[in-house]
């Protein structure tokens, strides 16, 4: 396997990076919630994420729902603009006529 730049520094000046704190230290959790960050941001719908995470799409929402904020922030700013795009802006109402109104009721015609 093909050591990083980083290992191969770490070689070089004969320390090991897990001893020497090079390298922090991350609880599994927080390298499988980056991950999950990683994938939706990188534009991964949530069923395929879920799917890689190993999770079914309710458990995978409701576990990492404060990632999908701006992803959903994005996809209805995507939405507003291909309706802007795609829609043409309405008419205005045509106005109403206006009838006078009469008051004292039907006129009434002189007889000759």
């Amino acid at each position: 396997m093909r050591k990083t730049a980083n290992q191969k520094a770490c070689k070089d000046a004969g320390k090991d990076p897990l001893t020497e704190n090079i390298i922090p230290r991350l609880p599994l959790y927080s390298l499988r919630h980056a991950s999950a960050s990683i994938l939706l941001n990188s534009g991964v719908p949530v069923a395929v994420a879920a799917k890689i995470m190993g999770h079914s799409v309710d458990m995978f929402t409701e576990t990492y729902a404060d990632l999908l904020v701006e992803a959903t922030r994005e996809a209805a700013a995507k939405a507003g603009a291909f309706l802007d795009a795609h829609t043409t802006p309405a008419a205005p109402p045509t106005p109403t006529p206006v009838v006078p109104i009469r008051r004292g009721g039907p006129r009434q015609h002189a007889t000759v």
